[in-house]
């Protein structure tokens, strides 16, 4: 007992006293092999309810992915990046069409130091998408990969989805009208390559959206992997590189009297890294709020990973579900709005700081 008792005492400690901590406890790993077949039972429910609400990151295992569809996809995420830069080229993000590759993502309005690929949502009746239309490498089996990974992920994210509807007391199906076959979810490949000469950016500012003051020499700012945000949608699927860990999670983003405190959310073998995003943090009236990550850049070894970014129909107005009219901390808005202004910031620099769901917050609420 007394063994325990300085355990705690020891994990207290490195809660309070750094600024960045590693306490893989915090973010658990949550056995999923119901709910993945449509059985919602109360303590499984009750698990991921608690692990939305505190630290908004959690594993999965035994997600109900074949592990040669991991295997293939995983194969391909790595034939894409090495291909040659001009090819890649050839199948560039634009302004007019958020899917392809890019080498020049911005993250509150910083560069991230990783090269990306976007695939994106295909409407059952073949009908273009608001967003674009996905560009494919000159890579055999990449399609058929990346296609097969896509769907797999959709089918755990719908599952996941009713869990935390019906972690609220809630129908499962309750939050089901805003997704639908029509959902606009898209799957992200990352490429991190190796930059030894790079240190953390230690950004300790209390706003992220202000920028930070000027350098002498631009180009000597330390960068991270990808600057510290909070995920747009409803939830994200993370498929993380078992070798590299990068990933941290700010314990205190919602706690505005305390100081940034970084948690690594070190990848679990087999298992898939699930957070919740804004569109949940709106939908159930903050009862779970999306985490505040970032990634650190990599130093030593080349880092790969890819989210799949569960995300609303473009016809789905959000807004709190969970409370009446009086209750309700945010007003109503467009997903589609929502996500186009957000691109927008996110392909270049726009001279604006990025739409947040605190812009829909009503005053005192």
């Amino acid at each position: 007992m007394a063994y325990f008792l300085l355990l705690f005492s020891l994990l207290t400690i490195a809660v309070t006293s750094g600024s960045v901590i590693d306490v893989t406890s915090i973010v658990k790993t949550i056995d999923v092999s119901r709910i993945v077949n449509g059985v919602y039972t109360e303590e499984d429910c009750a698990l991921i309810g608690a692990a939305c609400r505190s630290p908004g990151f959690f594993h999965i295992s035994n997600h109900g992915i074949p592990k040669n569809t991991i295997e293939r996809f995983d194969e391909m995420v790595r034939a894409f990046f090495d291909l040659p830069l001009e090819e890649k080229l050839r199948i560039r993000r634009t302004e007019d069409n958020s899917r392809g590759f890019a080498h020049d993502e911005l993250t509150k309005r910083t560069l991230d130091l990783k090269e990306l690929y976007d695939y994106g949502h295909t409407n059952p009746d073949k009908s273009p998408c608001v967003d674009g239309i996905n560009q494919l490498p000159d890579l055999p089996g990449f399609h058929e990969a990346i296609s097969e990974y896509y769907e797999e992920c959709n089918k755990v994210s719908a599952c996941l989805l009713r869990a935390i509807a019906k972690s609220l007391k809630l129908e499962p199906t309750a939050f089901d009208a805003s997704f639908g076959e029509n959902h606009t979810s898209y799957l992200r490949l990352n490429k991190y390559p190796v930059k030894p000469g790079v240190e953390l950016w230690t950004d300790n500012r209390s706003n992220p959206d202000e920028q930070p003051e000027e350098e002498s020499d631009s180009n000597s700012r330390k960068l991270l992997g990808v600057n510290r945000h909070f995920d747009a949608g409803a939830l994200t699927v993370l498929r993380q590189d078992d070798k590299v860990s990068s990933l941290q999670v700010n314990v205190n983003a919602h706690n505005p009297s305390e100081g940034p405190h970084w948690v690594d959310v070190s990848p679990v073998k087999d298992a898939l890294t699930i957070n919740v995003g804004d569109m949940i943090q709106v939908l159930t009236n903050n009862e779970y709020k999306a985490p505040e990550h970032r990634v650190l850049a990599s130093r030593n070894a080349t880092r790969y990973s890819a989210p799949f970014f569960y995300n609303p129909n473009f016809e789905a107005t959000i807004e709190p579900q969970l409370a009446g009219e009086g209750q309700k901390k945010y007003s109503k808005f467009s997903w589609l709005h929502f996500r186009l202004s957000r691109f927008a910031g996110d392909h270049k620099d726009t001279g604006y700081k990025d739409i947040q769901i605190a812009d829909f917050r009503i005053n005192n609420k």
